[in-house]
């Protein structure tokens, strides 16, 4: 009797234990975002700009226009007492040469060095001993917009284009060998309020150890597809048979789209690395409402265009934490109005939040 007892009573506070650990873990990545904040904000008092979530320029090899850069928090590590990281390194080389397929040695060391306040404690899929792929995780994506109409493009086309998207942080664009003055944007560009502006919200870790390349979601039940599609990127150059649309009209319908994939296009890059420029692996956009549980990131290269969907998720009870341009950091339910969502999601929408 005693010991039946005891296990009822075990059963009823380990609820209350777990959700005390949430607690605490939500509090620290509260605590991470508020820290990026005022780096954030203390580059800008230094730049009178926010910093550049990464570049196309020609800077650091003869000849060729169209590198990308590094993520625009690796730029502020000397405001988050982290200058001993990122001290001798210059960040105005490409982290990709070329086309994007190969990498620059230059920051083979730095892309695996591990900082707790680049991971949300709540995510239990991120490698913490363990780098995976040889790159140092990072949950923190900087804000793109609101992924809607044209605004879902999310690079330049070629480097005479400086297309601009209605975020705080963007691909920008030069063919000069000076680093793009249009990738950056100060917070006056924040018309709509920098208390009503993101600028930066997590995501789920989807590495290679979370998700594996060969991985059929044929069969999965629809839980077990809906965690990969949290921590999956969908990618229509690989879709094999999967039929539908094209991407032309910039606003498909994530939710209807990718409930029904079973394919295995997928990419192992959404938040793989905080170096990394990559839209997958460093950004977010409005347009899906946090963790949408039936829908998946998805990009597409279709001749011209360069368009992603990409959500801000985690693993906290019922939303995210987002950052503000004015430096607060808010809990955003899963439940937020879509138009809300979006509208913070621009700088210059005009929108009343």
């Amino acid at each position: 009797m005693v010991i039946a007892i005891i296990g009822v009573l075990i059963a009823l506070l380990l609820p209350a234990v777990q959700a005390a650990r949430e607690a605490a873990r939500r509090l620290q990545c509260t605590n991470n975002e508020k820290q990026w904040g005022i780096a954030l904000h203390n580059h800008h008092d230094t730049f009178n700009v926010l910093p550049p979530h990464g570049l196309k320029y020609t800077k650091g090899q003869t000849g060729v226009k169209n590198f990308e850069g590094t993520s625009a928090l690796s730029r502020v590590l000397p405001f988050i007492e982290a200058a001993n990281v990122s001290n001798g390194y210059d960040f105005s080389h490409a982290y990709f040469w070329g086309t994007g397929s190969g990498t620059n040695p230059y920051y083979d060391d730095l892309k695996k060095v591990y900082l707790n306040i680049f991971v949300c404690p709540s995510d239990s899929e991120v490698p913490r001993s363990r780098r995976d792929g040889d790159l140092a995780p990072g949950s923190y994506l900087v804000c793109t917009g609101s992924a809607t109409g044209q605004n879902s493009r999310f690079q330049p086309d070629d480097v005479g284009d400086n297309y601009r998207i209605d975020g705080t942080f963007y691909l920008g664009n030069n063919p000069s060998n000076a680093e793009d003055i249009h990738g950056s944007v100060g917070l006056e560009a924040m018309t709509d309020g920098t208390s009503n502006t993101m600028i930066l919200s997590e995501g789920l870790f989807g590495g290679v150890s979370v998700i594996k390349q060969s991985l059929l979601l044929t069969g999965m039940s629809d839980s077990e597809r809906s965690k990969i599609y949290q921590r999956a990127i969908f990618d229509y150059d690989t879709r094999g048979s999967d039929t539908g649309g094209d991407t032309g009209d910039f606003d498909m319908d994530m939710v209807t789209y990718s409930a029904n994939r079973t394919h295995t296009g997928t990419k192992q890059e959404r938040c793989e690395g905080w170096l990394l420029v990559r839209w997958g692996c460093t950004t977010y956009s409005g347009y899906l409402t946090p963790n949408q549980k039936d829908a998946g990131n998805y990009w597409a290269k279709t001749g011209s265009k360069k368009i992603a969907f990409l959500g801000a998720r985690s693993q906290h009870t019922g939303g995210v934490n987002v950052c503000y341009g004015d430096g607060s950091i808010h809990f955003v339910s899963d439940n937020v109005n879509l138009n809300i969502w979006r509208g913070m999601s621009t700088v210059d929408g005009g929108e009343t939040n």
